[in-house]
């Protein structure tokens, strides 16, 4: 029994620094939602057209929260939010959308998918999306300015 409490407590006291070394750590490091290969700075209305490729994408008011709204080509595609952060001028919305799996076959209809980003209507927004192949990782794909809300 002995041996037993001071095995524990040697494994505890070895995990003690690695605790203090975790709760000193930086948050996560945070994407810049980019337009024209540069961060989005200013207003970015007469960008997007040009540089965002992907499905139709804006942002509506309902019920006094703003949704973002994707017209997605047919059924297999997968909507997520990944990050919303409130700022002081306007917030961003980061979003990942993720193409079909390609060894299935979907009907060719429009699917309309809403995701509530929890900010309130009207409030300045700027949406960033990133389009993955399916089953593709999305550590080095950038986040794209695809919607201007609010300004």
């Amino acid at each position: 029994m002995l041996l037993k409490r001071a095995h524990t407590r040697g494994a505890i006291l070895a995990l003690v620094p690695l605790a203090l070394v975790a709760g000193c750590s930086s948050s996560p490091r945070v994407e810049p939602i980019v337009s024209g290969g540069g961060p989005v700075t200013g207003s970015t209305r007469g960008e997007i057209a040009s540089h965002y490729e992907g499905p139709p994408i804006r942002v509506e008011g309902v019920a006094g929260a703003q949704q973002v709204i994707v017209e997605a080509p047919s059924p297999g595609w997968a909507v997520t939010l990944d990050d919303v952060r409130p700022g002081s001028v306007r917030s961003e919305v980061r979003v990942t959308i993720t193409r079909p799996n390609p060894q299935f076959l979907y009907p060719q209809m429009v699917v309309t998918q809403r995701i509530a980003t929890g900010l309130d209507a009207g409030a300045p927004a700027l949406v960033g999306v990133r389009v993955l192949d399916f089953a593709q990782s999305g550590h080095e794909v950038p986040y794209v300015a695809a919607f201007v809300a609010g300004e």
